[in-house]
């Protein structure tokens, strides 16, 4: 039974960093999308990049 308790700690520090991974993946593309439109005023800009970061 220990062992189980030890390996589902390992599973969910794994989990919870791949999560805090993700979050903060989706939020660098949103500032990133969001500086390029405030420097070129324009949004195809951020359409290519859009475009770019979902091949990441």
């Amino acid at each position: 039974m220990n062992n189980f308790k030890q390996s589902f700690r390992k599973f969910h520090l794994l989990w919870s960093g791949q999560c805090i991974l993700a979050i903060g993946s989706g939020l660098t593309a949103f500032g990133i999308a969001v500086y390029v439109f405030e420097q070129t005023g324009k949004e195809s800009p951020v359409k290519k990049l859009e475009k770019e970061v979902a091949y990441v």
